[in-house]
């Protein structure tokens, strides 16, 4: 499906909510929310990132047949939603208005496309997917979360065994007395690497943290 109408714009939203916006109260959103891909990152580190992001699309359709703009419809539906029912602190609630208003009305032309074209069926597919679990891999939405959140941090790649504690996976040394444990964690961990070779994310070795 291709649209024929303009595509939502947060230039324009940007834009429109400006002038409602306080100094002091971008300055505290910008020290609260940082990007996961920032302006001073290498070349090496954005090509990272990026797999990274694509990794975690991955893992949401996990192989799911998803037309993109009727994917990006129904997350509007469903972010549209979510914004009328949250309930944000005054600093933040004209931006929600106009962000209301923008989304409201980019989807009318964009659902009368849809209409026309016959796809209001997919769209609902996607909205009922989502409704029950819209991850549809979380096994591996997990892993890749986890590795983003660490080489966000760290600025490099995750050694393994600060991959698996942020999964919450203790993996003991290994004794007579623990084989059975320290198998099946070995296991998990097997599957952890897999993943991230399917991927083409790298893991860093030792202390000092050189890719592998």
């Amino acid at each position: 499906m291709k649209p024929t109408g303009k595509p939502f714009s947060f230039q324009r939203f940007a834009r429109d909510v400006k002038p409602f916006i306080s100094a002091s109260y971008s300055a505290d959103v910008a020290r609260r929310v940082k990007p996961f891909i920032t302006a001073t990152d290498s070349d090496e580190m954005r090509t990272l990132k990026l797999r990274c992001i694509a990794a975690m699309r991955h893992a949401a359709r996990a192989g799911r047949r998803v037309d993109d703009q009727c994917a990006a419809i129904a997350g509007w539906i469903a972010s549209l939603s979510g914004m009328r029912e949250h309930r944000p602190e005054p600093g933040a609630r004209m931006m929600r208005k106009i962000l209301i208003e923008h989304v409201t009305g980019w989807l009318g032309p964009a659902l009368l496309e849809a209409a026309e074209q016959g796809r209001l069926s997919d769209i609902a597919r996607i909205l009922d997917r989502r409704r029950l679990d819209p991850i549809a891999n979380r096994g591996h939405y997990r892993v890749i979360v986890a590795y983003m959140n660490i080489l966000n941090r760290e600025k490099r790649p995750p050694v393994i065994g600060e991959l698996l504690r942020q999964l919450s996976i203790n993996k003991p040394r290994r004794t007579k007395d623990n084989t059975q444990e320290w198998l099946r964690v070995n296991s998990r961990e097997r599957v952890i690497r897999e993943i991230l070779r399917q991927f083409d994310l790298p893991l860093s070795s030792g202390k000092r943290g050189r890719p592998r």
